[in-house]
C-alpha cells in the first residue's frame, strides 16, 4: 500500500462513525447528470432522456 493511500486509510479509519460536515447545496441539473453520465460510461436513457425518464 502506498504511504499515501495508508496515511488516507489511518485518517479515515478514525472518523469511523462519525458524521461529516454539511456541504452547501447545488443544483443537479441534466448538464450533471449527463456530465456524470461521460464519466462513469453509463449512458442509460434513465438517466439521460428527460422525457423518456418522466
Amino acid at each position: 500500500m502506498s504511504d499515501n493511500l495508508q496515511n488516507a486509510y489511518e485518517t479515515l479509519s478514525t472518523r469511523i462513525g462519525e458524521s461529516s460536515a454539511p456541504t452547501d447545496w447545488f443544483e443537479v441539473t441534466q448538464d450533471r447528470i449527463n456530465d456524470f453520465a461521460d464519466v462513469t460510461m453509463d449512458h442509460q436513457w434513465i438517466h439521460i432522456d428527460e422525457d423518456r425518464s418522466k
